[in-house]
């Protein structure tokens, strides 16, 4: 019934799979700077144009609307809304309840990015890279730390 096998043959194939690598061994080098396996943030005056350039671009799509022109590819926040141009027209994608579309300031390097977020979070990026003037840079109202 069975296939007889050498106890030579059955020891070498136990002995193989014992000698096998293990996903629980430690690896051969383990930083111990937390840091190190993370992207360092932006530096303040990268971080700072960030946030210049995302009052800007709140600042442009505020004035936009769905019939706006736009180029093809162009990305943008139409009525608070995600907008995408296709054929010079943008398609607008709703954001969920309670959020509206926003550029935001990257942190670890140059740009911005569009996204749905709340009106409080957007003010907290934009005054964390160091910039003033609210989200679309236009605010004169600033924050007392007394």
């Amino acid at each position: 019934m069975f296939p007889q096998f050498s106890s030579t043959f059955v020891l070498a194939l136990v002995a193989s799979v014992n000698a096998a690598p293990t996903l629980l061994s430690k690896p051969a080098h383990r930083s111990t700077d937390f840091f190190s396996i993370h992207r360092r943030a932006a530096s303040v005056e990268v971080q700072k144009q960030n946030g210049l350039m995302a009052q800007a671009q709140n600042a442009a799509f505020a004035a936009m609307t769905e019939n706006s022109t736009c180029t093809t590819g162009q990305d943008a926040c139409v009525n608070g809304a995600f907008a995408q141009c296709t054929g010079s027209t943008f398609s607008l994608t709703p954001c969920s309840a309670g959020l509206s579309c926003f550029a935001l300031p990257l942190l670890n390097s140059n740009g911005t990015s569009i996204s749905c977020d709340t009106e409080a979070d957007v003010e907290a990026r934009i005054q964390a890279a160091g910039v003033e003037g609210g989200i679309f840079g236009n605010s004169t109202t600033t924050t007392s730390t007394a």
